[in-house]
């Protein structure tokens, strides 16, 4: 339940965007950052560390949650590993996913302030509220019907997969999460080509 609340996210978010404006703060980091070659390996790198830092912390949150079980009710109950482990797998990619895609926003725009506000905004459901406001307007003025914008969210997604989802949907998230993953490395890595790291 927690990793469909989108509440992993938030905490991870709030990290991971000290993490990946390092190099715009840090003397060290960014003189080394100034001196690689092939610049592309610093998002790399970092897309890596953020992949490792979200099982990490994924799996020390979801064990403190068996403990507080285990503390307060006396009793843990798994249910079926076939109908659980997908579903956590797919949140942790969907996480990672969104992750990134606020790990790139900072990049881009080079503030620490407004990606970490952005990053707290869209993990608490504000893009839903964006996406409908969008979607009533194409639907008066444009009048294009069954837009749902909402629907190519990673956050509504994360809040879709719960145990016992529809296979289709587990496949919808995967080809969505894959698509966020691949367009902002792309960003990400033209950002960081582009950018005077010295």
């Amino acid at each position: 339940a927690h990793l469909s609340s989108g509440m992993f996210a938030l905490f991870n978010v709030i990290f991971l965007i000290i993490f990946v404006t390092a190099d715009q703060k840090n003397g060290y980091i960014k003189n080394i950052g100034g001196q690689v070659k092939r610049r592309y390996r610093l998002i790399v790198a970092k897309w890596v560390a953020a992949a490792v830092y979200v099982l990490v912390f994924d799996a020390i949150m979801l064990a403190t949650q068996v403990v507080a079980l285990v503390a307060t009710q006396g009793y843990l109950h798994w249910g079926s590993v076939q109908t659980y482990l997908p579903c956590i797998g797919i949140q942790m990619l969907l996480q990672y996913a969104f992750l990134v895609a606020c790990m790139t926003l900072t990049m881009v725009i080079r503030s620490r302030a407004l990606g970490m506000t952005a990053g707290v905004c869209l993990s608490m459901g504000m893009a839903s509220l964006l996406c409908m406001l969008i979607d009533v307007a194409s639907r008066r003025f444009l009048h294009i019907e069954n837009l749902q914008l909402e629907n190519y969210l990673i956050t509504t997604k994360i809040n879709l997969i719960v145990p016992g989802v529809a296979g289709t949907q587990i496949r919808n998230a995967v080809i969505l999460a894959v698509c966020y993953l691949a367009v902002m490395t792309v960003l990400s890595i033209i950002n960081v080509e582009k950018r005077d790291l010295a």
